[in-house]
């Protein structure tokens, strides 16, 4: 098993005060932000004098971009995207607009920007996985397949390789063969957390809860910590009457991601739970219902024309 990620210290304030910065230091502080509340606290107080940064960079333009940049890792991706589209546009903010543009379901817009980041960090595994989500979320399955191939050589010890196999013959329908691509990824990497997901997720939908709740709990012990494997598996506490537990899995998302709208909705489902008594078949239709209703179209197959008229009506959930 791998050890803890040992967090270095990290000047958030270079963010506002150095002239260039790469894309390796701004996810560096991303990531940081995301594995110490520390990180997260000087974040904040950075994004607090974020308009000092024109005072100290070349122009206005690019202290508008490092204040959008800031606004994307505290999870203010509506923020984020009007400073990006307002601010210089550089490789590092076309890139993080791409992914504010996928978190927000524009994927159309995502794919065009994640494209060109494609050509200019072709040896970044993260952005190649933005990448190569951005064509799934577009229906161009084909294009990933051939993307693959193109960095096989370079990737070749990577887990990313089968993990985006299993997601491609996923959109196809063979979902046994996509179950054994998401294992062949845990062989290279047994702490892979999308493929440990991603597998968790496929045991959900078949009816092997035994097998998704043991996945899911791996996840609790990775860090950065995986939001989508915590709000499924508060959902399963839930279904198992475990109301506390689940308050702790959205919690836990809510220290990471404040604005996090089902995670704001499953807390206080989960806090009324523990006040008031329910019939117990009646409450396991309520989740089942609840979940279903929660899942996220873009983790569905759907037709380019189809996805693009939701996304047009801004209709983001089955539930919607």
């Amino acid at each position: 098993m791998k050890t803890a990620t040992k967090v270095k210290d990290i000047d958030t304030d270079i963010l506002l005060e150095k002239e260039n910065i790469d894309l390796d230091s701004i996810l560096g502080i991303h990531k940081a932000m995301l594995l110490t509340m520390k990180t997260r606290g000087q974040l904040e107080k950075t994004f607090s004098r974020a308009d000092e940064a024109k005072k100290e960079l070349s122009s206005q333009a690019k202290a508008i971009a490092r204040k959008g940049i800031i606004c994307w890792m505290l999870d203010k991706t509506a923020e984020a995207i009007k400073c990006l589209e307002e601010g210089s546009s550089t490789d590092e903010a076309g890139y993080i607009l791409g992914l504010c543009y996928l978190e927000m379901g524009q994927n159309e817009k995502a794919h065009k920007l994640l494209a060109a980041s494609y050509k200019a960090y072709s040896d970044s595994p993260e952005v190649v996985g933005s990448y190569l989500d951005s064509l799934l979320k577009t229906g161009q399955v084909d294009e990933v397949l051939q993307a693959l191939q193109k960095v096989k050589s370079k990737f070749a010890k990577s887990p990313m390789l089968p993990y985006y196999q299993g997601l491609c013959l996923e959109y196809q329908g063979d979902y046994d063969k996509a179950e054994e691509e998401y294992e062949n990824a845990l062989d290279l990497d047994s702490e892979y957390a999308p493929a440990i997901f991603r597998l968790a997720y496929r045991m959900d939908l078949t009816g092997k809860d035994e097998a998704a709740l043991e996945l899911y709990e791996r996840l609790l012990h990775l860090k950065p910590t995986h939001i989508n494997a915590l709000i499924n598996l508060g959902l399963f506490y839930e279904d198992k009457g475990e109301n506390q537990k689940a308050l702790e899995c959205y919690n836990t998302v809510l220290n990471i991601h404040p604005n996090h709208p089902r995670a704001n909705l499953y807390r206080e489902d989960a806090r009324s739970s523990l006040v008031m008594y329910y019939d117990d078949n009646l409450k396991r239709k309520e989740q089942e219902l609840k979940r279903l209703l929660g899942q996220p179209l873009s983790e569905f197959h759907l037709p380019t024309r189809a996805r693009n008229g939701l996304d047009e009506l801004n209709i983001k959930t089955i539930g919607e």
